[in-house]
């Protein structure tokens, strides 16, 4: 489980199959893997010019592979932190 979480948190943003236009504002900010999605709280992500909608969706493509965004205040992602290599 540790590896496919691994290889699914270094993969491109395209695995969360996300609209175009979802897609061209996060790279756009410098997010390209599912690991730097998960690194920013809903809050950073309309920051960063996405609609609540559009968050909702890259939400629910996170949860259907068993990941979340970081919480509001929290200064790193508890949930993702013992599958990313040290």
């Amino acid at each position: 489980m540790v590896i496919i979480m691994g290889k699914i948190l270094e993969s491109n943003i395209t695995e969360l199959k996300l609209k175009k236009d979802i897609n061209k504002i996060l790279q756009e900010n410098n997010i390209e893997k599912v690991y730097d999605v998960c690194t920013h709280s809903r809050l950073e992500l309309v920051n960063l010019g996405l609609s609540g909608s559009q968050v909702n969706d890259v939400i629910v493509s996170l949860q259907l592979l068993g990941l979340d965004l970081k919480r509001n205040r929290s200064k790193k992602n508890t949930l993702i932190e013992k599958y990313v290599k040290k």
